[in-house]
């Protein structure tokens, strides 16, 4: 963890929190009446298989420390867990989650989501289950940028469409605060485009209508069309 601590990477962490007036900004405006936020942890592997896996747990264990203010209960889940890791993680204080609720989790208060290793998917199920400015407004995500995800997910591939879909639609309603991730290259590969996000979307407006759900199967059996009469024309 002394690593993570003495790192560029951290240290710029933290001098978003206490400096960045953005930063500051929304998070005030996200905590609302709250005096903590949630903090769920999805898609961090296992640490007991994974040096990668500590490392980005050090950094969530340096943020509960230095900013007990408006950190609170930490709740985790990964499929990866092995049991030695449950044993860390309940000895460490966290809620560890028996249920895997594959990142669909609908939040009723002030969400922090740290993603250190998202499938794609996985960020298109969360985003899924916030899809209205009631929920969506209450969390913000510590994970690979959006826009960068949006950049690099494959065009052609009916599974992801949804996922695509909606980072299109969403972005337009998103801050990003990227991480600068210094030059040493363990840290830029295991945080590259890493940045918090925040999403403020007008109350009046009706998300259902940004991305409605027949045209999610409208696209999809499109989709679906054209990767058959690709492999035909294959055959």
């Amino acid at each position: 963890m002394k690593n993570v601590e003495n790192s560029e990477f951290y240290a710029g962490m933290c001098s978003d929190i206490e400096q960045n007036k953005t930063f500051q900004k929304y998070l005030f405006r996200l905590l609302g009446s709250y005096s903590h936020v949630q903090v769920v942890i999805y898609a961090m592997g296992s640490i007991e298989y994974s040096f990668n896996s500590q490392f980005q747990l050090s950094v969530v264990l340096l943020l509960k420390r230095d900013f007990p203010n408006w950190i609170g209960n930490i709740q985790i889940y990964d499929p990866d867990m092995s049991p030695a890791d449950i044993i860390v993680f309940k000895e460490l204080g966290f809620e560890v989650l028996t249920i895997d609720e594959n990142c669909k989790r609908e939040v009723q208060r002030p969400t922090m989501f740290y993603m250190p290793n998202p499938c794609y998917h996985l960020i298109g199920n969360l985003l899924g289950a916030n899809w209205s400015s009631s929920c969506i407004n209450q969390i913000f995500l510590l994970t690979n940028t959006l826009s960068g995800t949006l950049t690099d997910m494959p065009q052609c591939n009916c599974v992801l469409l949804e996922t695509r879909l909606r980072l299109e639609r969403i972005l337009d309603f998103t801050t990003e605060i990227d991480k600068k991730t210094s030059d040493d290259q363990m840290y830029t590969d295991l945080f590259l485009e890493f940045a918090w996000h925040f999403f403020d979307v007008d109350p009046s407006i009706d998300m259902e209508t940004l991305l409605p759900a027949t045209e999610i199967t409208e696209r999809k059996g499109n989709d679906n069309l054209g990767f058959w009469v690709g492999c035909a024309k294959m055959l």
